[in-house]
């Protein structure tokens, strides 16, 4: 199904200009895809950036190798690639400034406690970014995404797009 990931049509419906914008990404920035996929976001994010890295982290295999073909080369962003659950994040403390997930939320067994792994990998004021559109099945609405964020120990910084596609980022509260 990662041709409907890849749909040129999915790009404004998910309006991924801007969710790439209401990043705010620094220079460098280190940014975590978490649920990548096939790797559209992430390559988005690589054209954006400078400087940094890019991490790209998916439960499959196969996603992984499609992304790997995909991204873009890019001086001065350098792009990893890791096959992993979102709930056990391979990573250490702190080493993340922003962590993305679009249209993940609802496909994770346990999305509280894949939300206590993010902040862990964030920085103190790090950002989580996640990005919910319909038609997918797994739709997480905006009040539930804010409450999954409160009870995870972020603040919302802002709220882009409308009901029925948005990107809510929220702020690791320390």
């Amino acid at each position: 199904m990662a041709f409907l990931l890849e749909s040129p049509l999915r790009r404004p419906l998910l309006g991924l200009d801007r969710l790439i914008a209401s990043l705010r990404l620094g220079d460098p920035a280190h940014v975590l895809d978490l649920g990548a996929g096939s790797g559209v976001v992430a390559s988005e994010v690589i054209r954006a950036l400078r400087h940094g890295r890019v991490v790209l982290v998916d439960a499959q295999w196969k996603m992984m190798q499609r992304a790997r073909r995909r991204m873009p080369a890019r001086p001065g962003v350098h792009v990893a690639f890791t096959v992993a659950e979102a709930e056990r994040l391979p990573f250490p403390p702190s080493c993340f400034d922003v962590v993305l997930l679009v249209t993940v939320l609802g496909e994770l067994d346990d999305a509280a406690m894949t939300l206590q792994e993010v902040r862990r990998v964030l920085r103190s004021g790090g950002l989580v970014s996640i990005s919910e559109h319909l038609p997918d099945p797994d739709f997480r609405s905006a009040r539930r995404v804010r409450s999954l964020l409160d009870a995870g120990g972020f603040v919302v910084r802002d709220h882009v797009g409308g009901r029925w596609s948005f990107t809510i980022n929220a702020v690791r509260r320390d």
